[in-house]
């Protein structure tokens, strides 16, 4: 885990494509959309929370598998019951501050060691069975990083190099990033003077889509799938509400829902310092930092 894949968690969004955007003859005028993607895409002042998980995982009907081969699948369908990721972010410009909590319940991390013999069967089964849902936290004001991971105390360190990194990556990375612009249609629930949310239906780039379908499937085979559709809904005064993934997938003998949910808000962003921190070196903080991200 690098300082860029950082970052990537905190700012969950943003290619802005300069592509005109087709609409039904009864959907909002071309400029709702377009300052609600213009607000999304270059807002100083936000927040965001993503959550990905999976549904409904069953072997396929036409699926013949040996005995060894049905203990993996069973073993597959416990593992993406289970699993769920969770990123909330907030971006403050105006303080340079940026804060990221990370959630998981990795699952998929159990069944990789598995995969590549790290673990037998057995002893994969037992530890989806007792995962739980592992934390990393991370703050930046100005110069000062605070982190922390679980239940631990709360660390921290100033390097204006590491805060320039990062805060420049953030800032070039908005809120309406896995989104391609020229794929979004209205669809409905708009009505003039109404508080109803517009929906829009389109699709993750294809960058986004890898992301995406990696932890379920491995980044070779996530790079061969179409970018997957998206719901994305701007509520009636124009701004971006959230966006919603749905796509059912197969990866050998299983069959089941990858689901992601975004949400995000302009204009409220708050970032506080912890009060508290033990203070360690630049170096020692980086590489914990990793360590704990490898850990998630």
């Amino acid at each position: 885990m690098n300082i860029r894949s950082l970052v990537s968690s905190i700012a969950v969004l943003g290619i802005l494509f300069q592509i005109p955007v087709a609409f039904a003859a009864d959907a909002p005028s071309q400029d709702f959309f377009e300052n609600a993607w213009q607000e999304a895409a270059t807002s100083t002042n936000y927040s965001f929370s993503c959550t990905v998980s999976s549904s409904g995982p069953k072997i396929q009907s036409d699926a013949s598998l040996t005995p060894e081969q049905k203990t993996v699948v069973d073993i597959s369908l416990q593992t993406l019951k289970r699993y769920k990721s969770i990123v909330k972010g907030t971006f403050l410009n105006e303080t340079k501050s940026l804060s990221t909590t990370q959630e998981k319940v990795n699952t998929l991390g159990i069944l990789d060691l598995m995969a590549v013999g790290q673990l037998t069967m057995d002893q994969a089964l037992q530890k989806i069975k007792k995962a739980s849902k592992k934390t990393l936290q991370f703050i930046l004001v100005g110069n000062q990083t605070y982190y922390k991971g679980g239940k631990t105390k709360w660390k921290t360190f100033e390097s204006p190099e590491f805060a320039e990194q990062v805060f420049t990556g953030t800032n070039n990375d908005p809120v309406s990033a896995p989104l391609k612009k020229s794929s979004f249609v209205y669809k409905n629930g708009w009505k003039p003077g109404a508080s109803n949310a517009a929906v829009y239906l389109g699709t993750l780039t294809a960058e986004e889509t890898t992301t995406l379908l990696t932890p379920f499937m491995g980044e070779e085979l996530a790079k061969t799938k179409t970018p997957l559709s998206v719901k994305l809904f701007i509520t009636g005064d124009g701004h971006f509400k959230k966006y919603e993934v749905k796509s059912k997938t197969d990866v050998g003998a299983l069959s089941f829902t990858v689901k992601e949910t975004c949400t995000m808000n302009f204009g409220k962003a708050k970032i506080k310092a912890p009060a508290k921190a033990t203070t360690v070196d630049a170096t020692t903080g980086l590489n914990e930092i990793i360590e704990l991200g490898q850990f998630l």
